[in-house]
């Protein structure tokens, strides 16, 4: 519970950069306890991998509900639950969809047709060679 103030503790010493920060969790209850100290700073939740049980519904209406619990800016989720019907309901409801995970030409791809603007990978150069041939075609 105190991980929140003492993130924000250390970060309260890199003002000037806030801008270029975001802070993630999987638990909208830290999120909310960090902005409570460092408000300017966008928190977005990550959003697990989905169980074996978890329809597309599910995974809609539990991004939504956990990001609004958590305040978050925006919601990280896999590749795998990247459809137009997720993309769009999400986004309706005013949060911005992030993607996590992204580490195959596949997920790059996917990003991509579901207009993502920022992921995290594993492979930074496989992106930016993605990107910028992707930047080439179009």
């Amino acid at each position: 519970p105190e991980s929140s103030k003492i993130i924000a503790e250390v970060l309260a010493r890199y003002k000037n950069l806030w801008n270029t920060i975001e802070v993630t969790s999987y638990e909208p209850l830290l999120l909310q306890e960090f902005r409570k100290y460092c408000p300017d700073i966008p928190t977005d939740l990550l959003f697990p991998r989905s169980e074996s049980w978890m329809k597309l519904d599910v995974v809609i209406y539990m991004a939504i509900h956990r990001s609004r619990l958590a305040g978050a800016r925006a919601v990280h989720l896999h590749p795998a639950q990247l459809t137009r019907k997720v993309v769009d309901k999400i986004r309706k409801q005013g949060i911005e969809i992030h993607a996590w995970d992204v580490n195959d030409e596949q997920s790059l791809k996917t990003c991509t047709g579901s207009d993502i603007s920022r992921i995290c990978t594993d492979n930074f150069q496989q992106a930016k060679s993605f990107r910028q041939s992707t930047l080439l075609a179009g």
